[in-house]
């Protein structure tokens, strides 16, 4: 039996990572509850594994030449992924940023967070030789992975209840 009191139906996570790829996707004030966070990043993470699939169908087709990405036919499937996954880079970041004003706190550990974790990338198409040598392409992969794990581990705790200085608390946490 249903409780006197009426049951609110939740937005569903599809419908929230939609709307911080669309009406949300460069607002970074505000609050983002937990519910929001995780939906964002389950869709963001399924939608950036489509984008690596059709990169890899497309290297494998020969649609993209891998010695030179951006010749031929293969410029104009990287250049669109690349502006895909750039979106999702910054909605991700506009999220992670009102997911820490939720708890209250500011949010430069997300861009700090956001550069750690895209330092290992340029790094790992470097020849070992250049820019430091292996040992500097593990200290940024170890530094990325501090990060994360700073990132991850705000987003889990609850944010407040309370009007703090970054807004009303967002409803349904």
């Amino acid at each position: 039996m249903i409780p006197s009191k009426q049951v609110e139906e939740q937005e569903s996570l599809f419908r929230i990572f939609i709307s911080c790829m669309t009406r949300k996707c460069a607002t970074f004030a505000g609050r983002a509850r937990r519910r929001e966070f995780w939906g964002y990043m389950l869709f963001a993470i399924l939608f950036g594994g489509l984008l690596c699939g059709i990169v890899a169908g497309a290297s494998a087709l020969g649609w993209i030449d891998t010695s030179d990405p951006l010749a031929g036919s293969g410029a104009i499937i990287t250049c669109i992924v690349g502006l895909l996954a750039l979106w999702l880079l910054i909605a991700g970041m506009a999220v992670a940023t009102r997911r820490f004003h939720d708890c209250n706190l500011p949010a430069w550990p997300v861009l700090l967070g956001m550069l750690l974790l895209l330092l290992p990338i340029p790094l790992f198409f470097t020849p070992y030789g250049g820019l430091g040598g292996p040992g500097f392409f593990v200290l940024s992969m170890l530094l990325a992975a501090c990060a994360l794990i700073f990132i991850l581990g705000v987003a889990i705790i609850p944010g407040g209840k309370k009007k703090n200085k970054y807004g009303l608390a967002p409803k349904g946490e």
